[in-house]
């Protein structure tokens, strides 16, 4: 009991120092024209900030529950605010413009992330933060079988980081309780990929 209370004080205490640790960056472009992810809000309120560059946009698509998706337009930066403890899914959709868009929390508690699924190649690496509360998370990763996918992950405050070819072992582990920064990056050809956390 003592050394899960210290855990989770200590997780705090990291959270404190670092601000929130849900954050995404990603891609759409014609080619490739939606990215998506899942999260468990934790908060009767919830707000999401979407940073773009200047003179772009994106269609940002928000569900929860079977209900049919809300669209919301977005235009440079804005935010995202989402009411209710859910599963949401929010689906980043190309319009008109390729563009590089980014997302993170700015208001309520940590949500869980459950689901990413988005576009890298060997000239764009998708990019997203989360935070882990068991000493054991485990992400199942499903990436093109004609590229080499590398990901790569580190612990926020801790030295160096971890690579690992999708195609040796599709599933990554997180060990440790922490913030953790996730890049997939191919060094070889390019597409979409999954990850879904399975443990």
């Amino acid at each position: 009991m003592r050394s899960a209370r210290l855990l989770v004080l200590l997780l705090v205490g990291v959270l404190a120092v670092s601000g929130f640790g849900l954050e995404l960056k990603g891609k759409v472009t014609r080619l490739w024209e939606h990215n998506s992810f899942t999260i468990e809000t934790r908060s009767e309120e919830t707000v999401l900030w979407f940073d773009l560059p200047k003179n772009s946009r994106i269609m940002v698509l928000v569900e929860a529950g079977g209900v049919d998706p809300r669209r919301v337009p977005v235009n440079s930066s804005a935010p995202l605010t989402l009411k209710g403890m859910k599963e949401w899914r929010i689906t980043v959709k190309w319009d008109s413009i390729d563009c590089e868009w980014g997302v993170r929390l700015v208001k309520g508690e940590e949500p869980v992330l459950n689901r990413v699924q988005g576009y890298a190649s060997t000239g764009f690496a998708f990019r997203f933060q989360l935070v882990t509360e068991e000493e054991l998370e485990v992400w199942n990763f499903t990436s093109p079988k004609d590229a080499t996918f590398i990901v790569r992950q580190s612990a926020v405050g801790a030295r160096g980081s971890e690579e690992q070819d999708l195609a040796d072992d599709p599933k990554v582990k997180l060990i440790g309780a922490g913030i953790f920064n996730i890049e997939v990056d191919p060094v070889d050809g390019e597409g979409e990929f999954v990850a879904e956390r399975v443990r």
